[in-house]
């Protein structure tokens, strides 16, 4: 039909009752109809008197010739249920606190220039901003060799070498307030110092390839993109793809938190299966039903694409729910759940994670095709 059709066309055809109209043609004396219902409605057609036939997605729908027609439409939705998230497993992610962790790939952070207009504020000279060595997205690690004494809790430091390790999160740039630099804050260490004794070599670890390593080049997911991963231990390795061998990984549940309880990083991972009617759009969310004000930050993974970040200790009300649409989610098959746990502090912390139905729809969607690559070892480090 033409569209933006005017007053007196003979191809105006107004139709009442659908959730939604997605199209309309017209082929000799029938008129078919495709669309969305979520309930079951009556189909009201107003169009000239030579159409005899309408169909809706498909389907022959019984109507009255004339100017208008109305006819029975019959729209019950199939039932959607949805499974529990259960069987979680569970690896740590931060072996970079071990003082014997290999870090012997990972740049060494000596420049003593950067192009950020905002300076380090003390130090020994060097930058520890992590654009200047190629990292600037997500999580990144740093790492510190020291021979020093100063206040940690008793036992933290020994005799000798000590090492330090800094996990950062970026939580994206500052809005221009102020003055034109605002925006170009750097994210890293503005500053490091020690009452005495002196620091040896830094070094950092982001994302695989960082940024100036492109998709092309570091070939670690070129289907999803650079952003869809950071720079923790198990992202690097690609814990939260579909395929990865999780066989090692010990039985633990999402809202046990991590072992101890103790702060660090852990993944969990899950797998379910879907088994949504053909022809019906279900709307689901993944929420986190858990006590506000937790001390944890997370990153959730659907069938490897990155589709949430929950920083539970921040806002009245932190962000809990986040949807998850068809072709991201496979309807009619298995599907894998990751998550990043971060905890914060030592204390018990319990994420409770659920897939939940936000509504249905029965019409003209077509069904939406999957491109979930899983797990590769290359470009992974």
């Amino acid at each position: 039909m033409a569209s933006g059709g005017s007053a007196g066309s003979r191809r105006i055809v107004l139709v009442g009752g659908p959730y939604l109209v997605r199209s309309a043609s017209i082929s000799g004396p029938t008129l078919a109809l495709t669309g969305d219902l979520n309930t079951t409605v009556s189909l009201t057609v107003i169009a000239p008197p030579n159409f005899k036939r309408v169909t809706w997605n498909g389907a022959s729908v019984r109507v009255a010739a004339g100017v208008s027609c109305r006819g029975g439409l019959v729209g019950s939705l199939d039932l959607v249920t949805l499974p529990k998230l259960t069987g979680w497993i569970f690896k740590d992610s931060l072996p970079e606190i071990d003082p014997n962790f290999d870090d012997s790939t990972w740049t060494v952070a000596n420049r003593t220039t950067t192009n950020s207009p905002l300076k380090p504020l003390y130090g020994d000279g060097r930058a520890l901003y992590g654009c200047d060595y190629g990292f600037s997205t997500n999580h990144r690690n740093l790492v510190e060799e020291v021979d020093a004494k100063f206040m940690f809790p008793a036992g933290a430091v020994r005799a000798g070498d000590n090492v330090i390790t800094i996990v950062q999160d970026n939580m994206g740039l500052n809005e221009t307030r102020g003055t034109p630099d605002t925006n170009k804050s750097p994210r890293g260490v503005r500053g490091f110092a020690l009452d005495s004794g002196s620091f040896g070599t830094w070094k950092v670890q982001g994302k695989v390839g960082g940024y100036t390593g492109c998709v092309e080049r570091s070939s670690s997911d070129k289907t999803r993109g650079v952003l869809n991963e950071g720079g923790l231990f198990g992202e690097r390795q690609g814990w939260h793809l579909p395929g990865f061998d999780t066989s090692s990984w010990m039985s633990r549940d999402l809202a046990a938190g991590l072992p101890g309880p103790s702060a660090g990083v852990g993944f969990f991972v899950t797998t379910f299966n879907l088994n949504i009617p053909t022809g019906i759009e279900a709307f689901m969310s993944f929420t986190f039903e858990d006590p506000l004000g937790q001390d944890y930050r997370l990153l959730l993974w659907v069938n490897g694409w990155m589709m949430g970040k929950r920083v539970a200790n921040l806002g009245q009300v932190p962000q809990a729910k986040f949807p998850v649409h068809q072709g991201i989610l496979n309807f009619r098959g298995v599907n894998t759940v990751a998550v990043a746990l971060w905890s914060l502090t030592p204390t018990a912390v319990s994420p409770n994670l659920q897939l939940v139905l936000d509504g249905t729809l029965d019409g003209g969607v077509p069904g939406v095709a999957t491109n979930n690559p899983s797990w590769s070892a290359v470009g992974r480090v």
